[in-house]
């Protein structure tokens, strides 16, 4: 769940490039969570809502695994 919905926000060909898939697929599923922070920009521009929303998607993703 975790994933898809990083996917609808960053979109599909965005997160298919990422080092969070990568690292998923590859079994390092704490690198991945960590890898969900990297996406809080909008702009350039740490958004406060996007790190939040980052943080509750990584803590969902760790509850999955």
């Amino acid at each position: 769940d975790a994933m898809v919905s990083l996917a609808f926000n960053v979109g599909e060909g965005n997160l298919g490039k990422s080092t969070l898939l990568k690292l998923h697929n590859a079994g390092n599923h704490d690198g991945a969570a960590a890898q969900f922070a990297v996406w809080n920009r909008a702009a350039g521009k740490v958004m406060a809502g996007l790190t939040r929303r980052r943080a509750a998607e990584a803590s969902l993703y760790r509850s999955a695994v």
